[in-house]
Order: C-alpha cells, then structure tokens, then sequence
C-alpha cells in the first residue's frame, strides 16, 4: 500500500506516485513552480496529453485547444519522475486562455515551490558568454 494520496483527486495512490513540477514564467519574468503528487490516472488525464513529439518542420499547436502558437505561445514547463522509468521533460506550447486554465488547476492542486537554481522551468532568462566560456573550463581573462 502507497501511503501517498494524489493531490488531484486525493485518493491514496495503488502505485508509485507521479512526482510532478510545474512551472512558467509570470509577465515580469519571474519562475513560478507548483509541486503535484499525482496518481496513475490522473497522470495520464492531465500531464500525457501534453507530450506531444514536434517534428522540427512542423508548427507550433496548443495541446488544449490546438490553436496555432506558433507566432504567440504560452509555455508551461513540466518535470515528471515516472515510476520505473525516470524523469520526463515536456515543454508545452499553449495559447494563453488554455495556460490561464492549465496554471489555475495547477495552483489549486499544487504546492508553491520556492524557486531554486537551475530548478525546472524552461531556459535561464540570460547566460553571458564569459559564464558559458568559464562552464567549459575555458579562461576568460581576453586571452584568445
């Protein structure tokens, strides 16, 4: 027995738990990240749906109501540690009425998370080349 319950539905969890993080960027830039606990089915009604292979060619479509977005998405970023299999990224490209409804179900069944360094949830706003270049163990005195 799981002595877990899903933060979804609430029921105790008959598997391991999805661990779930999910994350955006307000307006002003700033990381918000929710924490979920989910179950199997809850899982895969809320989070599947929205790991959708994108083929480099192809355009960008919300995965709620499959609008273009190419041109103007609206991206929650979200971090799964599946049972037996690992961690899983998604990165889903919603337009912004299906993310308003996506981050308000987040916000009533999640945990606010703290914002961490290099926490999930997309790409860092600015990395200067000296600090990629000092990554790489690479000197960044000026000399070639």
């Amino acid at each position: 027995m799981i002595l877990q319950r899903c933060t979804v539905c609430t029921q105790r969890c008959t598997t391991k738990p999805f661990n779930t993080t999910i994350a955006w960027r307000r307006a002003d830039l700033q990381r918000v990240a929710y924490r979920l606990i989910l179950c199997m089915q809850c899982y895969i009604e809320k989070v599947v749906p929205l790991d959708v292979n994108v083929e480099a060619e192809a355009r960008l479509a919300c995965p709620g109501c499959h609008i273009d977005t190419e041109a103007d998405y609206d991206a929650i970023y979200i971090t799964s540690f599946i049972p037996q299999y690992g961690k899983r990224e998604i990165q889903a490209p919603f337009c912004d009425a299906c993310a308003a409804h996506y981050r308000i179900w987040t916000q009533e069944h999640g945990e606010l998370l703290q914002d961490q360094v290099g926490a999930t949830g997309g790409p860092n706003l600015y990395v200067s080349p000296e600090e990629v270049l000092r990554s790489l163990g690479i000197p960044t005195d000026g000399a070639a």
